[in-house]
């Protein structure tokens, strides 16, 4: 069987399994499916997969840095959407700056902040120092993925199949998909944030990074 992914409107009904280019975060956490950090859920009791497909917490500044960094390598069309917070400027506007030690804690920072929020709706205010770094590594990721040989490239792959002992339908969606000459794939790019590489082995496991990627 020939491997293909499809294009998927935005918005569709879930779908059959198959492999689908073009569908959103929103779109995909929409099918009704099960997908692998459920199973997470499930590996330490049934009670915490019910809570985890009921609630949906929001997420940490962690979370948050990561959606950033994982848009500006596989979404760069939503890059305008984030805007860096001018904090020197700021901070020179607050009067006798000086003598505060925590210049960032006072109202007038705060009001700052606002003021430049409110004259830039719709955007995502991030601090011009985190914003850099997270320009920074981004680019780096980039040129890893460029060295990477495929024929052809897909980001935000969602994925579809039917679990065979089951019968119950699984989902997975995956930041990069390499497809080679022949038309079959050769490589899966997944992003995954850690502090220490020199550790990242123990995390791979404390995660579950490992048994994601046998899932998908």
């Amino acid at each position: 069987m020939k491997f293909v992914v499809e294009q998927i409107d935005k918005g569709a009904d879930a779908p059959g399994p198959g492999v689908y280019s073009g569908v959103s975060f929103d779109d995909y956490i929409s099918w009704p499916y099960i997908n692998h950090s459920l199973l997470r859920c499930l590996r330490r009791s049934p009670a915490h997969m019910k809570v985890a497909m009921e609630n949906k917490d929001q997420p940490t500044e962690v979370q948050r840095e990561g959606t950033i960094l994982h848009e500006l390598v596989v979404e760069p069309h939503l890059r305008g959407k984030y805007l860096a917070l001018p904090e020197e400027e700021l901070l020179s506007k607050i009067p006798n700056v000086g003598k505060y030690k925590r210049p960032r804690a006072t109202k007038a920072w705060n009001d700052l902040v606002k003021e430049f929020s409110d004259k830039n709706p719709g955007k995502v205010i991030v601090p011009k120092s985190r914003m850099d770094e997270l320009e920074e590594i981004s680019r780096k990721v980039i040129d890893h993925l460029v060295s990477m040989d495929a024929a052809k490239r897909y980001n935000e792959v969602s994925m579809v199949w039917q679990d065979v002992d089951t019968g119950l339908h699984c989902k997975g969606r995956i930041d990069q998909l390499g497809v080679s000459d022949n038309g079959k794939p050769c490589w899966i790019f997944d992003m995954k944030k850690h502090d220490d590489r020199c550790s990242f082995q123990e995390a791979i496991y404390k995660r579950g990074y490992h048994s994601q990627m046998a899932f998908y």
